[in-house]
């Protein structure tokens, strides 16, 4: 009967250590999970400031053919008279 108790403590005492160990691997993994899950929110946030200013660029750039074309306009010339310059 002893040795039996004995081979009981021993078990419990291995699934205890056991237990103990799955436990420091979980915490580990938390840890893990918890330093990704702040890395992505990084990067989610820097794409979202690169897309803010992609749209500012974008407004930017659609004006740019009008003021081109108002400036090119103001060079216009008598296809009469180029004509003769050449």
């Amino acid at each position: 009967m002893l040795q039996h108790m004995v081979q009981n403590i021993e078990r419990t005492t291995q699934l205890v250590q056991e237990i103990s160990a799955a436990r420091k691997e979980q915490d580990v993994c938390a840890d893990l999970a918890n330093k990704a899950i702040q890395q992505l929110d990084q990067l989610i946030q820097q794409n979202a400031q690169l897309s803010d200013q992609m749209a500012t660029s974008a407004e930017l750039v659609s004006s740019q053919p009008e003021q081109l074309h108002a400036s090119i306009s103001f060079f216009k010339a008598d296809s009469n008279k180029v004509k003769l310059l050449r």
